[in-house]
């Protein structure tokens, strides 16, 4: 089955999921705004990361309490899981999570902080009402780390059981659901890990680099081949 790609060039990726293939096309759109570093994140192994959720963002669109009450379903289930929020000072956020000591609201926090942050953690969850094209997604699977997301976030950014998790609606029940699978199930974080990884390479510096490099050289041949004076 063919899925459309945010990338450029004509090159399939090959992503391996749970009872499927997905032979991902890349279309001829090109989303030049859009590219990552990957030299700057380092993932870890499922074994090596602590009992951590990641959510990004605290304005309203975000619902970071939808990630608050998915988290706290998760440990009234049993998990020793916390909640990790990164993004800006919100005086109702603070008063809404005083009271709950497994969340950590951290503020002000570098690239290099946050991305240490999200390589650490068990997974993403991003709620949002609204996203473009969620270039966190694409910082979380830098990191190897399994994003968990509204239908907000773009379909050919995160591939449901294949890229990441994806849920219709903005109950935290079905969130905890979602990670809750992750948390359970290495064999399907491990999927989604290596996935994640291999689908943004595409959007690497380096990567993009070479792709321009590539058609600038297919253009002055075909120049070179038609006598066109350049």
């Amino acid at each position: 089955m063919g899925l459309p790609c945010s990338s450029t060039g004509s090159q399939r990726a090959a992503f391996t999921c749970p009872g499927k293939v997905v032979s991902c096309m890349r279309n001829s759109k090109v989303r030049q705004n859009y590219s990552i570093l990957l030299k700057n994140f380092k993932p870890l192994e499922f074994s090596r990361r602590t009992e951590l959720v990641v959510h990004i963002g605290t304005r309203s669109i975000k619902n970071p309490l939808v990630s608050v009450r998915a988290v706290e379903l998760l440990r009234e289930r049993g998990y020793d899981v916390e909640l990790a929020i990164i993004g800006g000072r919100s005086e109702h956020l603070e008063r809404e999570i005083a009271s709950k000591g497994f969340v950590k609201l951290l503020t002000g926090v570098s690239e290099e902080e946050k991305n240490r942050v999200l390589c650490s953690a068990k997974a993403l969850i991003l709620p949002s009402s609204r996203e473009t094209f969620s270039y966190v997604s694409l910082e979380a699977m830098a990191c190897g780390t399994p994003p968990v997301v509204s239908q907000a976030v773009p379909s050919d950014v995160v591939i449901h059981e294949c890229t990441g998790l994806r849920v219709g609606t903005l109950n935290p029940i079905d969130y905890a659901n979602a990670l809750e699978r992750l948390l359970k199930d290495e064999d399907l974080w491990t999927v989604i890990h290596r996935n994640g990884r291999a689908y943004v390479k595409r959007f690497d510096h380096v990567k993009i680099a070479e792709e321009y490099l590539r058609l600038i050289e297919e253009i002055v041949e075909t120049a070179r081949s038609s006598n066109w004076t350049l």
